[in-house]
């Protein structure tokens, strides 16, 4: 988010898998709920967002659901990413995300070393 604020022209996110983002919308559907928000509706209420940036949270390795989508279970390892800059970012062509299961090694001057 900062380096948009401060004008960068391409911003690369390197991972070793993608984890599931929440968009403020539903970080606060989840948060001001009476009751708890069940994984399916919790991952139907981000579906705009994610199909603005074209992907499918419901393919993410913290999702565990069956053939229908009707049942499903988040095990994340990592806490959601709440924001929506993320996906405006990728909206734009601001943001790349690049997935890389070996991950970066080690940084040199103008070069990331993966895998």
């Amino acid at each position: 988010r900062t380096c948009l604020e401060y004008s960068a022209g391409q911003l690369y996110l390197v991972c070793r898998r993608k984890n599931l983002s929440c968009p403020r919308f539903v970080s606060w559907l989840a948060n001001q709920s009476l009751t708890p928000v069940t994984a399916v509706l919790f991952l139907n209420a981000m579906k705009p967002m994610y199909d603005l940036v074209g992907f499918d949270q419901w393919t993410y390795y913290a999702v565990q659901a069956n053939a229908g989508r009707t049942n499903c279970t988040i095990m994340q390892k990592a806490r959601f990413g709440i924001g929506d800059v993320y996906f405006l970012a990728i909206s734009w062509g601001k943001l790349e995300v690049i997935e890389d299961n070996l991950g970066v090694k080690r940084v040199s001057e103008g070069t990331l070393h993966c895998g």
